[in-house]
């Protein structure tokens, strides 16, 4: 699934990896962020950081020092 913006600002991608890591979203211009966990509107898993802005034309993922998803 792409990753979308919520009302409230928070950019969110749907995450499937492990509880315990250390997972980042990277988004142009930023660098890596800490980003948290978290429940979607349909109670899905997500990776989330605070955007103020449209949603980003490149997002990627990466858990635990490896890429696990890149989002154009």
């Amino acid at each position: 699934m792409n990753p979308w913006i919520t009302a409230d600002g928070w950019l969110r991608v749907t995450y499937d990896g492990p509880e315990l890591a250390v997972i980042e979203i990277e988004l142009p211009g930023t660098g890596w962020l800490p980003a948290y966990l978290g429940y979607g509107d349909r109670g899905e898993r997500v990776a989330q950081v605070r955007w103020d802005g449209p949603v980003p034309g490149v997002v990627n993922l990466r858990v635990n020092g490896v890429i696990t998803g890149s989002y154009p």
